[in-house]
Parts: C-alpha cells; structure tokens; sequence
C-alpha cells in the first residue's frame, strides 16, 4: 500500500516515524497543528491554555483563565501574588495587593476597619468602653493612686468596693475623712 509520507501522521517522513498525539505531520515533519505551540510533549493553544498561557511553562495563578494569552481573574477579582482575589474582603490585599489588615482589622469594601464596638487607637482595635489605657477615648489612661482603676461603660473608676474621691481610689466603708461617701467625716467614736 502506498503512503505519503509528508502528510500522514502515523508515517512522517519515513515509514514507521509516528508524530505523538495532537501533532500532525506536514511536509514529513511532525508539528502542532495552526494555532498550537509545541511545549514538552504536547500541543497546546498558548491563547487558551491556564498552564501555558502567553507561552510554555507561563501558568496563570489560583483562579485565573488565560484569554487571548493573557492570565486573567474573574470579574471583581485582582491578581495578587499569584492568585486571585476579592480585594473588597482579602484581609492581605484589601482594596488591592499587598495592603494587610492589621491590629484587629478586617477588610470590608476594600477597606481596613475595626469590629463594631471597637475604635483603632495606635493601629489597634480596642474597646474604649472597657480598657484603661484607652477609656472613652484613644490615649485616655484610667490613673488614680492608691489601686487599679478600670474603665466601665467608657468612664475611669475604681474597682468595688472602692470609690474616686479627690482624684484617688479609696475604701468609703473604712475611711473616716470619707465615711460612705466623699468628704463625709465619720462621727467621733465611729468608724
């Protein structure tokens, strides 16, 4: 039987030479088809293809397509060190790449923004309603001698059973200048 050898692909250029799958043999080569590139041993259509996108061994990153050779993240998504990502709720790429939420943030809408009940004072979230260093306000220290005030609901006190007279936490129930409250003098003889 008589084969041509210039176009048959099972015996490219002599017979027995067999071209390896998707290749087609043209003038007794074996090549890629129009439109394929050869890389390793595949045809592949560098205009389509994730793994060879543009050209060999050029892969598109976690998420990606490649289109007309080109890797490319769905719509609403950036290509952020290899991978694509919703830059309106990446905490590492918020509002585009390489912009890190941190100190308690989180992203929302691209942007960096502390939990509800929390206010960022010193590039950390904190709750001004509960911690003395930050009461009711960033850089409002709770400070009062004679024991540890707390913050409560915002505003600077001292820990129960002690009450701020004078600038100072004191114990009302055994101080007689302050006898129950503030500036009450016990009677004489009581305590």
């Amino acid at each position: 039987r008589c084969i041509d050898t210039r176009t048959t692909a099972a015996h490219c250029g002599a017979c027995g030479q067999t071209c390896r799958p998707g290749q087609v043999c043209s003038g007794g080569v074996c090549a890629c088809p129009a439109g394929q590139t050869q890389c390793g041993v595949r045809c592949v259509d560098t205009a389509r293809d994730a793994a060879h996108c543009g050209a060999c061994s050029r892969a598109c990153g976690t998420g990606a397509s490649c289109a007309s050779g080109t890797c490319a993240c769905p719509t609403g998504q950036a290509l952020c060190n290899g991978a694509c990502v919703d830059p309106a709720t990446h905490n590492s790429n918020c509002g585009g790449c390489n912009r890190f939420c941190t100190g308690g943030r989180t992203c929302v809408g691209g942007a960096c923004v502390c939990p509800a009940g929390r206010t960022l004072c010193s590039g950390v979230c904190v709750d001004t309603s509960a911690e003395s260093g930050n009461c009711g306000a960033c850089g409002n220290r709770c400070v009062y001698p004679g024991a540890a005030p707390i913050c409560r609901a915002g505003t600077c006190t001292c820990p129960a059973p002690l009450g701020v007279c004078g600038g100072r936490c004191l114990d009302l129930s055994t101080n007689y200048l302050h006898c129950g409250r503030c500036n009450n003098v016990c009677a004489a003889g009581t305590r």
